[in-house]
């Protein structure tokens, strides 16, 4: 696995061969870089999420906050996420930060992805129907929104949290987990976004 730097080194001198006496400056190549990033991703994993969760990245002890007006708990996004095709986007995973792998599987509380529409249709059922053992979330660009199963003990106790982040999210000694057999289409695809074409001499 190569680090963020060796990745836009690797680039650069690729460069040198397609696109002799170019010298773009090192914020466009990561801008462009992130942006073929977020499509292999998105590519990859556009039919099977299964093994997403090798690229997570892991936030621990995030505060939530509880908004003055609503009411509504919610818990901001330490970091931008990459935009994914399902429900939970590039949030892999909420967990309590208090969460003990010792303790049985049964009295755990689960955090489960919903769309907001689902989130505000469960706030209008009978509370006695809801398994309280479930709290549902809802993911904004910005945000973690959390349903009204969140209380103030599990809000108070914060939460875990593994994001899939954009490339350039990743500082640059940062080991970066590209998918197998895509580093090549990463390079071309920058380039592609950088250039227009994919040069037929790589």
């Amino acid at each position: 696995m190569a680090t963020k730097q060796n990745i836009i080194d690797t680039f650069y001198r690729q460069l040198k061969i397609t696109h002799p006496g170019a010298s773009p400056h090192r914020k466009n190549v990561e801008q462009n870089m992130a942006r073929a990033w977020n499509q292999i991703l998105h590519d990859t994993f556009r039919k099977d999420l299964t093994f997403l969760d090798f690229y997570a990245n892991d936030y621990h002890t995030q505060t939530v906050s509880q908004d003055a007006t609503t009411k509504q708990y919610y818990v901001d996004l330490p970091v931008a996420i990459v935009q994914l095709p399902d429900k939970s986007e590039g949030v892999r995973s909420v967990e309590p930060a208090n969460q003990n792998f010792s303790t049985p599987t049964g009295v755990r509380v689960k955090f489960i992805p919903m769309s907001d529409t689902s989130i505000k249709l469960s706030a209008n059922l009978d509370a006695t129907l809801a398994d309280t053992s479930i709290v549902g979330y809802a993911v904004r660009y910005d945000k973690i929104l959390f349903d009204q199963n969140m209380t103030a003990a599990l809000a108070a106790a914060k939460v875990h949290l593994k994001l899939v982040v954009p490339f350039d999210v990743y500082a640059g000694t940062e080991n970066v987990p590209i998918p197998a057999g895509k580093d090549e289409d990463l390079y071309k695809l920058t380039m592609q976004f950088m250039y227009g074409t994919i040069p037929q001499n790589q």
